[in-house]
């Protein structure tokens, strides 16, 4: 969009009234793509609009018409982040808690369990135990204190659901 002003006589697009030379205009140039008889071909369109209708008016035409334009286009909630999935409705505080107590579970996971069984897929408890039974016992104890904390700072996540669910014959040494 530019202001200029006009040379020759134009029509304005939003209220179709002739724009004399000497006034001042805006002047809007896109260059648009289209295909016509299986061949790309390019084109300009240009339309000018009035930038004062009169000294008084605080508004030019083309303002009027971007009123109109969002008007008709459907009011929704934009979330901050475009991508993925929304950002959770809690305080800043309580992500940082969360965000350390996701870290810190991670650690424990990898620390116990070892890195390439995390991302596998789930691991019973059982396969833990087996190895040392203090350690088991602590890793227990460590993980339903993490995942306790998360549940009440915005939910434990979906990945992580299945080890608040173990049973008793998951948890017994064998």
């Amino acid at each position: 969009m530019q202001p200029v002003i006009a040379k020759k006589t134009t029509t304005c697009h939003y209220c179709k009234e002739t724009i004399i030379p000497g006034s001042e205009r805006l002047s809007d140039t896109t260059y648009i793509r289209y295909e016509a008889e299986g061949v790309t071909k390019y084109r300009y369109n240009r339309r000018h609009f009035h930038f004062r209708i009169t000294p008084e008016s605080t508004t030019s035409c083309y303002d009027d018409y971007a009123q109109e334009v969002f008007k008709k286009l459907p009011t929704e909630r934009v979330s901050n982040n475009p991508r993925g999935r929304p950002a959770m409705d809690i305080s800043p505080i309580d992500m940082k808690r969360r965000r350390s107590l996701l870290r810190r579970l991670y650690n424990q996971l990898e620390y116990y369990i070892g890195k390439e069984r995390i991302t596998t897929g789930p691991v019973l408890l059982t396969e833990v135990s087996r190895i040392d039974v203090k350690r088991a016992e602590k890793f227990r104890d460590n993980l339903a204190y993490i995942l306790l904390e998360l549940g009440k700072v915005g939910g434990v996540p979906d990945k992580f659901k299945h080890y608040t669910k173990s049973s008793d014959k998951e948890t017994k040494v064998a």
